[in-house]
This record gives C-alpha cells, structure tokens and sequence, in this order.
C-alpha cells in the first residue's frame, strides 16, 4: 500500500521533477518509521527505506521480532535533496513544500492503527513537534498529538 501526499505543493518545489518516493508498507504491526528523505537507492527504486540505512533498519526490526514488511516506512520529504542535504536551500524548501502532504500522511496513519512512530534524524523528529538534536533524544519516549 502506498499513500500519495496530493497537498503536498510539489509545483512550487525546487525538486519537483525528481522521482516521487511516497510512504508505503503495512500497518499490521502498528508501527511507523520516518526518515529524512529518500537516499539514491530509494530515488532509483521508488520505495523508502530500501538503501543501505533502510537494509540496517529493517535489519533492527527483524532483530526486534518485528517483520519489517508489517511495518510502515516513510519520510519527511518525498524527494531526494542534492546530496541529500536536507539542510540546504531545496532541502529546506521541500520540508516546507511536502508539510501538508506529511501532515495528512501522518493523520491517515493514525486512522489505520499506527500507534508507534520511530523518528529516524533530527528533521523526522522535529516535523513530529519533538525539539532537540537526535543525540538528546534518542531512546527517548514521546507522546505526540
């Protein structure tokens, strides 16, 4: 399954154009994984969390007792940044770009079930609302409304 972020403003992006890699997966586990943004695996392929962190996350799961392919994996923006730098000019203007997108993706995942999100890097956990540098907070437990 995959969600299409439609109120995402793809047509004001800087990376409009670049192959979109929208959030899919399943929702059987209850749980979610957000990343950053798409690395080049993932722009080649068009799935998230398929490149070498995807393989490590995915790997982490499975070590959990939590098959991955019950898992939903997505990202904060929807297209891979040059060099997949989030914090440059694009970067910054695509997380601007696909907020209504992720908000809408994030409402629809609470609809079917997800009641875990693991943020993976600090923009993942700042579009959640959670404030601080992934070093602070990592391991750390937020409830998020």
């Amino acid at each position: 399954m995959t969600f299409t972020r439609s109120r995402s403003k793809c047509s004001t992006c800087p990376l409009d154009g670049h192959t979109k890699v929208w959030g899919q997966g399943s929702f059987t586990s209850g749980i979610a994984v957000i990343g950053e943004a798409p690395g080049a695996t993932e722009d080649a392929d068009g799935i998230p969390f398929v490149g070498k962190a995807g393989q490590t996350m995915r790997g982490g799961l499975a070590c959990t007792g939590t098959n991955p392919e019950t898992v939903w994996f997505t990202n904060v923006i929807g297209c891979r940044p040059p060099s997949n730098e989030l914090d440059s000019i694009e970067g910054a203007m695509a997380v601007t770009c696909c907020r209504p997108g992720l908000e809408d993706e994030l409402k629809y995942l609470a609809t079917n079930g997800i009641k875990v999100i693991i943020a993976v890097g600090n923009h993942a956990a700042h579009s959640l609302g959670i404030e601080g540098s992934i070093t602070r907070i990592r391991g750390s437990v937020y409830e998020v409304k």
